[in-house]
């Protein structure tokens, strides 16, 4: 990545974090969750526990931003600390608390290049002190990369320079980092990955840098200069260091002829030979003191696996004995609570990691405990804290949805906090409104891979299953004028043709005895009737679902069906007139005919993406000439055509490749907006732009806003009642315009971290009630059926619910009743309600009151001991809704 990019990114972060006031744009609005439809948990994988004045710090991936610095209070819940990268995960690591001054520290990422974070907890502000010249590579083996250190006030921490040499740092606040003078290891001396250690111990702050079997360094500073220690000189594998009881503990090799656990008491130092006979790997790291003993991970020896080890006051080391278990293995993130210590452990029973106590005597798992998440080592380092009375631990019940736990010592350990809930798909592959209601298909992959569901939003904008589709193949969902149509297929009864009336019910409409199900095609009208293929032929139903069939041999139907004039036009081809695959036309009565033969002779077209434009077909079909890329010249040239319904056929310029579309210009998914069509396609083997067909030239020609190519490799949706162009600007993220009649664009929404299609295909945008409709992939509830409020087409209201007499709401002659406000506004706010009363739920008196946006009503001066129907209709700036009814009586 160049400079510049990453200049131009760290900028747009500094403007976020509040470094620039220059404000950033928002969006038109922003999508709202319908229902997580598949409530599979995806976690958020806590891990770097830190806590200060009883706040836990963590680093933790979010529903929205990714993995983020995160504060827990037990009292006041869960935030995010800030969005470090607006671009995606800024991956915090090493946290480090400072409690004297109230600052927490921490390593973030922000487009591959690495920073120094400091959050001061009072004002809640953070800024970045410093950048890393390179990438640290840490030994992933050790789940102990320990980079900082708070010694006398002060911070000290590595840093690779911009020459890639690692050296010690020290960071004064208010001041910027220095380097102390410290012996370099530069990137190309090295062989394996670094270890780091950092520990204060003698008065003195000691620290080292390991690289796997390369000779390790050690040095020591007293603030303001650091030098190497020479009773230090020659140690390898330098795996941790912690200062105990006056002492310096660290693990390492000493002249690559064993590792073991060493003492250094300021002037000499000393192997402690209590753990095997000086000759073993022992490979000990994770040192934690607690009270006046120390406990760490070392490999036992005859063992390969590192286990619980400690040392005493008396410098005695020895294993902790395992109560009959073969685990507790890679001991890490031991705490202390309640006089016992507690760390998480493998299990080699079940190959999966829980968390052990050890009580003074023996080691044991905690029973009942979830599973503690094997991270990649490199996040292994503080997943457990103890804060007050409770441990706190990163736990999961199910593979992917780890989140923050927590323990009191007695029972059982209970969920504390979700910070990522949620997120699997649902698999919405068809969003289509009909008659005031949006339907749409959603697999259900608790019962197959592909099997479906018909589901409907309520009046309350909830989404509920349509009875009788369960358990079915979906697809090739149709709103048409007398009903939405669709295929449904099931093991037992096959492939039928289906509709949802107007009154809402889903049946079958034509029992089409199909003798290969799964074949059903896509669905067009004309003249009342329905037009579609199945059995490779095409197929005209009634309204009373009698169904007949084209009587000629046309076979090979494609997917696009137009209606023009008194014809369905489809693509086939016909054994009988031998000119291959071209267009044909259909009445619905007799035979069908061929439409064009474009190729004249017998060789085929291939036309697709039919589209009926100004009375004419237009289409994209092969004319028997090579492509004018000089890389795929040899494949077939596409050609836009149009075919007036008198049967004049028309050549237009070249557009898409046969081949690979990557390099070649292309054309795809032709639309007609208002009075233009309109396509995406690619210009002189350019960028995936969006494209407008010049009626005089009868050639496409690039659409621009603000001057600049309007780019991305989107589609148009397949919405019916709404038309819109989704983009994706580079070739990622979600951006959403609205193509208005005019040919201006409107923007809608943009995220260019999520998505809103996948390779292929064709989001279902619908329009509904003023509100958009879409199938979006957010990071908190992955693709789901999501809801840009207010941005469709302004509607009368939707219904109201809940048409209740209120408490003590009837008297001798007046009614109180209460509603619940449309869930569906029609994208203009309600400013009143149309009240009505009736006898005999026939003739209606309207009650004429005050304007008000209450959702309440006392109607009055009715009779007594009376029976009256009531209905309620929201009113907005584009009319009346739809009313509900419901029956009262006075006393």
């Amino acid at each position: 990545m160049s400079r510049k990019l990453v200049g131009s990114l760290i900028a747009i972060c500094m403007v976020m974090t509040g470094f620039i006031s220059n404000p950033a744009n928002a969006a038109t609005s922003t999508p709202v969750l319908l229902s997580d439809m598949n409530t599979s948990n995806e976690g958020s994988f806590p891990t770097e526990y830190v806590s200060h004045a009883g706040i836990i710090y963590l680093s933790a991936i979010d529903a929205q931003k990714g993995r983020e610095l995160f504060s827990y209070n037990p009292t006041t819940g869960v935030k995010r600390v800030f969005d470090i990268n607006p671009l995606g995960d800024s991956t915090p690591r090493s946290i480090t608390v400072d409690p004297v001054h109230g600052l927490v520290f921490f390593i973030a990422e922000i487009a591959g290049r690495f920073y120094l974070y400091k959050l001061d907890i009072s004002s809640g502000t953070f800024s970045a002190i410093h950048e890393y010249g390179c990438s640290i590579w840490v030994d992933q083996s050790t789940a102990e990369p320990e980079y900082m250190e708070i010694w006398q006030g002060n911070l000290y921490f590595y840093s690779c320079n911009a020459d890639k040499a690692i050296s010690m740092w020290k960071y004064q606040s208010g001041l910027s980092p220095v380097k102390l003078s410290f012996p370099e290891y530069e990137e190309t001396e090295r062989t394996g990955a670094y270890t780091f250690s950092i520990a204060a111990a003698n008065s003195a702050l000691y620290f080292a840098i390991g690289v796997s079997s390369n000779p390790g360094v050690i040095a020591v500073t007293n603030g303001e200069s650091a030098e190497f220690v020479d009773a230090l000189v020659g140690y390898t594998q330098i795996n941790g260091m912690v200062g105990f009881d006056g002492d310096l503990i660290f693990s390492a090799a000493h002249q690559s002829v064993h590792d073991d656990v060493y003492l250094f008491d300021g002037s000499t130092v000393s192997y402690v030979d209590q753990i095997n006979d000086g000759n073993s790997y022992i490979y000990a790291h994770n040192f934690t003191v607690i009270e006046d003993e120390l406990y760490f991970a070392a490999t036992n020896p005859g063992s390969s696996w590192p286990q619980l080890f400690k040392m005493d006051s008396a410098r005695n080391i020895f294993p902790l004995e395992l109560a009959n278990i073969e685990s507790g293995f890679y001991p890490n993130s031991i705490v202390a609570l309640n006089g016992d210590v507690y760390f998480a452990g493998y299990d080699f029973t079940t190959y999966e990691s829980f968390l052990y106590v050890y009580n003074g005597t023996l080691v044991s798992k905690v029973n009942g405990f979830p599973e503690i998440p094997r991270y990649n080592p490199y996040y292994l380092h503080n997943t457990a804290i103890v804060v007050g009375s409770k441990l706190f631990f990163s736990g999961r019940q199910t593979y992917d949805d780890a989140e923050v736990w927590s323990f009191v010592g007695e029972n059982p350990a209970a969920i504390e906090v979700d910070l990522n809930a949620a997120t699997s798909d649902s698999y919405i592959n068809t969003a289509v409104s009909y008659n005031n209601s949006l339907y749409f298909e959603m697999q259900n992959t608790d019962e197959g891979d592909f099997v479906s569901q018909l589901w409907t939003l309520s009046d309350q904008n909830v989404p509920v299953p349509v009875a009788g589709t369960q358990n079915s193949d979906i697809s090739f969902i149709t709103s048409l004028s007398n009903g939405l149509y669709f295929w449904k297929s099931t093991a037992d009864e096959g492939e039928k043709l289906w509709v949802i009336d107007q009154s809402g019910q889903a049946k079958v409409f034509a029992n089409t005895n199909m003798s290969d199900p799964g074949s059903g095609g896509s669905i067009t009208e004309l003249d009342g009737k329905i037009f579609t293929d199945f059995d490779d032929q095409m197929h005209v139903i009634d309204q009373n679902g009698t169904v007949t069939t084209n009587p000629t041999d046309v076979t090979d139907i494609g997917s696009d069906k137009v209606a023009i004039g008194d014809n369905v036009y489809f693509r086939g081809s016909s054994e009988s007139d031998g000119l291959g695959t071209e267009i044909y036309k259909w009445t619905g009565t007799g035979a069908a005919q061929l439409a064009v033969d474009i190729r004249e002779g017998s060789e085929s077209s291939y036309p697709f993406e039919l589209t009926a434009f100004n009375s004419k077909l237009y289409f994209l079909a092969e004319d028997g000439t090579n492509s004018l890329n000089p890389y795929w010249g040899s494949m077939g040239a596409e050609y836009l055509y149009s075919l007036s319904q008198g049967g004049t056929l028309t050549k237009m310029s070249d557009t898409r490749c046969s081949w690979s579309c990557e390099d070649d210009n292309s054309l795809q998914d032709l639309k007609v907006v208002g009075s233009s069509l309109y396509a995406t396609g690619r210009v002189n083997y350019g960028n995936q732009k969006l494209l407008k067909l010049n009626s005089n030239t009868g050639s496409f020609v690039t659409m621009k806003r603000n001057g600049q190519d309007i780019i991305g490799a989107g589609t148009f949706s397949n919405s019916p009642t709404f038309t819109t162009i989704e983009t994706f600007v580079d070739g990622v993220g979600c951006v959403l315009h609205r193509l208005n009649a005019d040919g201006t664009l409107t923007d809608l929404f943009s995220r260019k971290s999520d998505s809103c299609l996948s390779y292929g295909e064709r989001t279902g945008v619908s329009d509904l009630y003023g509100n958009l409709y879409f199938n979006y992939q957010s990071p908190a509830y992955g693709k789901e059926l999501h809801m840009l409020p207010g941005a469709g087409t302004p509607t009368k209201p939707g219904k109201i619910s809940k048409l209740l007499l209120a408490k003590n709401g009837a008297t001798k002659s007046s009614l109180k009743l209460t509603w619940k406000a449309p869930a569906l506004t029609g994208g203009k706010a309600i400013t009143d309600y149309k009240i009505e009363y009736s006898l005999n739920g026939k003739k209606w008196t309207v009650f004429k009151h005050k304007v008000s946006k209450l959702a309440t009503i006392t109607i009055t001066k009715l009779k007594k001991k009376t029976k009256y129907f009531i209905r309620v209709s929201a009113i907005n700036a584009k009319g009346t809704g739809t009313s509900i009814t419901a029956r009262f009586s006075t006393k």
